[in-house]
């Protein structure tokens, strides 16, 4: 999923990013992960107050968190969710 949420904000300006796709597999999951962050940057800007200049912060705080595995790290970020969406909300 992160890895999807970063391919949809990948724009640059004029620039795209190219997925790296070599088989009907990476295709479909591409496809699949494209078409399930419709409207994530409308979501980050609009509902949690992401910065568009950050994105490339939110895409690396995203990858970090998607790899913490430990009962202690999950409620680190549990944490973390709990007090940015407190913040979104004023």
């Amino acid at each position: 999923m992160a890895i999807a949420a970063a391919a949809s904000l990948a724009c640059t300006g004029s620039k795209l990013l190219k997925a790296n796709l070599k088989s009907d597999i990476d295709s479909l999951s591409y496809s699949i992960g494209m078409a399930q962050t419709q409207g994530l940057k409308g979501y980050l800007t609009g509902r949690l107050d992401v910065d568009t200049a950050y994105m490339a912060d939110f895409i690396k705080g995203l990858n970090e968190g998607a790899n913490k595995t430990s009962k202690k790290d999950i409620a680190y970020m549990a944490g973390l969710c709990k007090s940015v969406s407190k913040s979104a909300t004023r």
